[in-house]
């Protein structure tokens, strides 16, 4: 009756499943379930959080809904949530594990406002049936002397200090230690219990680990993402806002990298602020989450609350260290940390202790957002941000230049890689560089990472920054061929988007500042680029006349990196001129000139002219095995665009099998990396996209054709897994075929 008069009251549901469960109804209680979710259905609403996780618990029969005889219950002297514990599943199965086995002592450790206290709390409640004299909670956090930390044991547990060994001796008990982080000199005290105690066990929380003998650290990370959606939803409705779990949400949980203190204070402010208002202001996030409730701990009500408690645990060294490292941006590494902060390994490992750096599997360091602003307010406030930021700059421009010279050898890929890395760190470079005026230092490092921004398709931000690049230097003067470099670099962007009069205004800008030119390599360059801008005009003989030019300048300087390129361009003007097999021979030298010189992008781009050559001269084995080995090397080293040209090229040999499915996936996937990067389609590749698609689709018809096209479309990756991988017998057969009709391929710059 109760529940019928209200039945968006989710509590009474709850106490109604609750109570058809324990009355051995479990199918009831479900279905008392299912009537819920039906009548918050109606309103556009999901069960909380507390609701979905009794169902989950009657589901599977969890013990802890059973009626506990009342002496289990005296076991328990713990603080009770004032909220049900959302997710933690895993955390709180590990500790049940280690505690009910042999270990003796587990420490849970995390940042704070990652819910140690909450878990630990889950898992002492769960193992009082363990333990015969009880789980007991010892609170910490009040305490500055380490010497406090027994007697306040011993008060706990109503036994007289000096004979708090003697009285655990026969004791089987479990302590919960909590906060044990700034009392970390007491350790002692817990191995010494543990000695005397054999039937004690000790589960502890702290941001630094205890360093005791037997110790078993256990990792409270942030939230996962679905768990995060849920706590952010429940306290949401908490504070009176219905929210459901999706795509906003789920960003503004990310934006507090799923810290659940965090999460909670934010999700309080949806009184007041709606999700997107919410989402707009988490650039200031330690300002945001700043109202917790009264009754909590002075340091648990902001999160910047939170955070200052470890900061003040902090010694002076290590505080200058933290402050320095939010200079960073994106993570960092050992050697990175202690270069640009000039600080030491052991007070970078302290930190990490501290859980205010975290340490992933592949040795980096980063910081969560939510510490890194206030890194970056502590490092503001102490007088020697801009010092520590132009180490910074300086020491991500002597990385990418030493990356540069490395893109066209067997480094290339880790090159790229570090670059990717990095990628957020060279941003804020560039962006001091520009505000504290350093020209020099902000066009170096801009040309140092022009190339990366091209390969891996981020055309629009590269030419945004080479573009603000240029404006910041105005007229003052800087080295003719730093000059020339950034005009070539960002013409060269502004080519592959198809903006053809900005990259000639560019690119002939260029020009005059090599009539002195000493690095010949630059000029080399420019003629390329030069070539190129002409092919797209569809001018022949004058890209012909620049790229002749190229490899003349390219064989004086004995470079065959340099040659291996050039003569792929001017194989595709004799492609163009439909002398396949003239094109076919000088492809051929290009793909050997390309291997001795063990440059990776340059022998990919020959073999996609060459494979796309013998297509045309009836060679179909050569043909396809060239062309899947090119879109083997681009996608090694993810060179987005050249990776689309691939996709188009090789369409035709699935085709000719009568595999119009992948042939439409092949064209489908080089659609979807266009539409990721930004790049323009070269009037060539766009004529014979044109042509395919239109015998595609008399061949499989029109809603065959769109499928499949939309499938590539949306998976690319995908397509060009199955088809490196042998997956389709369309691409790894070869029979023969006449040739003809097959146009050609673009020029590479």
């Amino acid at each position: 009756m109760v529940v019928a008069s209200n039945p968006l009251r989710e509590r009474l549901r709850a106490l109604l499943m609750l109570a058809l469960y324990r009355s051995g109804r479990q199918a009831d209680a479900l279905e008392a379930y299912v009537e819920a979710r039906r009548a918050l259905d109606e309103l556009g609403l999901e069960p909380d959080a507390e609701l979905r996780a009794l169902q989950g618990a009657i589901l599977r029969q969890d013990a802890t809904l059973d009626v506990e005889p009342e002496a289990l219950r005296l076991r328990r002297h713990l603080p009770a949530p004032a909220t049900a514990l959302v997710g933690r599943r895993t955390e709180v199965d590990a500790v049940l594990e280690l505690l009910r086995g042999d270990v003796r002592l587990v420490t849970l450790t995390g940042p704070g406002g990652a819910g140690k206290t909450r878990v630990a709390l889950r898992a002492a409640h769960d193992l009082a049936d363990a333990f015969a004299d009880g789980v007991w909670f010892v609170g910490l956090a009040p305490l500055v002397d380490p010497a406090l930390v027994r007697p306040a044991i011993a008060q706990t547990l109503d036994m007289a200090e000096p004979a708090l060994e003697t009285e655990l001796r026969d004791r089987e008990l479990l302590l919960l230690l909590d906060n044990f982080e700034q009392l970390l000199d007491a350790a002692r005290v817990v191995g010494e219990l543990l000695q005397t105690a054999p039937r004690l066990r000790v589960l502890a929380t702290s941001r630094s680990p205890l360093r005791v003998y037997g110790e078993h650290e256990l990792d409270v990370p942030p939230l996962p993402a679905a768990e995060a959606e849920e706590l952010f939803v429940a306290r949401a409705r908490a504070a009176g806002r219905d929210l459901s779990m999706g795509p906003l949400v789920a960003e503004i949980c990310e934006r507090l990298d799923g810290l659940p203190l965090a999460i909670e204070l934010v999700a309080a402010r949806t009184a007041e602020l709606t999700p997107d208002e919410l989402l707009g202001s988490l650039d200031r996030r330690l300002e945001l989450a700043s109202r917790g409730a009264r009754d909590l701990p002075e340091r648990q009500r902001t999160l910047r609350a939170a955070i200052d408690w470890s900061h003040e645990l902090l010694s002076p060294e290590a505080r200058r260290l933290f402050a320095r490292l939010g200079a960073f941006a994106g993570g960092f590494t050992r050697e990175a940390a202690l270069a640009v902060c000039e600080g030491h390994a052991e007070t970078l490992v302290g930190l990490q202790d501290g859980n205010l750096v975290r340490r992933g599997d592949d040795g980096r360091y980063r910081m969560l957002q939510t510490i890194r602003e206030y890194a970056v307010e502590r490092l503001g406030a102490s007088g020697e941000e801009a010092e520590v930021r132009r180490r910074h700059a300086d020491h991500f421009l002597q990385l990418a230049e030493e990356l540069v010279a490395a893109l066209g050898g067997d480094g290339v890929d880790a090159a790229y890689a570090t670059y990717e890395r990095e990628h957020d760190n060279l941003r804020a470079a560039l962006t001091f560089a520009g505000a504290a005026g350093l020209l020099e230092l902000r066009v170096r490092l801009a040309a140092a990472v022009a190339h990366f921004w091209l390969v891996r398709g981020h055309l629009a931000e590269g030419r945004a920054w080479l573009e603000e690049t240029l404006a910041l230097k105005g007229e003052t003067e800087i080295s003719p061929d730093l000059h020339a470099q950034v005009l070539r670099k960002l013409a060269t962007l502004e080519w592959r988007q198809g903006d053809l009069e900005r990259a000639t205004e560019h690119a002939e800008a260029a020009l005059p500042l090599l009539a002195r030119q000493v690095d010949e390599n630059e000029r080399y360059r420019l003629l390329i680029l030069l070539g190129c801008i002409e092919y797209s005009r569809r001018n022949l003989e004058g890209a012909r006349e620049w790229w002749e030019q190229s490899a003349t300048l390219s064989r004086a300087l004995q470079n065959e990196g340099h040659l291996a390129l050039a003569l792929a361009n001017l194989g595709v003007v004799l492609a163009e001129q439909q002398d396949y097999a003239a094109a076919a021979k000088i492809f051929e030298e290009s793909v050997d000139v390309a291997r001795r010189a063990e440059h990776r992008e340059y022998l990919a781009n020959a073999l996609m002219g060459l494979g796309d050559m013998n297509l045309r001269l009836g060679e179909r084995s050569a043909g396809r095995s060239q062309l899947i080995e090119s879109m083997g090397l681009y996608s090694g080293l993810d060179f987005r665009d050249r990776l689309a040209s691939c996709c188009v090229w090789l369409a035709p040999a699935p085709e000719q099998d009568g595999d119009y499915s992948l042939a439409a996936r092949l064209l489908g996937a080089a659609s979807g990396i266009r539409q990721q990067t930004g790049a323009s389609l070269d009037w060539t590749e766009q004529e014979f996209i044109d042509e395919t698609v239109a015998r595609l689709r008399a061949a499989a018809g029109d809603a065959a054709f769109e499928a499949a096209f939309a499938e590539g479309e949306a998976e690319p990756n995908e397509v060009v897994r199955d088809v490196l991988v042998g997956g389709s017998a369309a691409v790894a057969a070869a029979p023969a075929a006449d040739p003809g009709g097959h146009p050609d391929r673009r020029a590479a710059g």
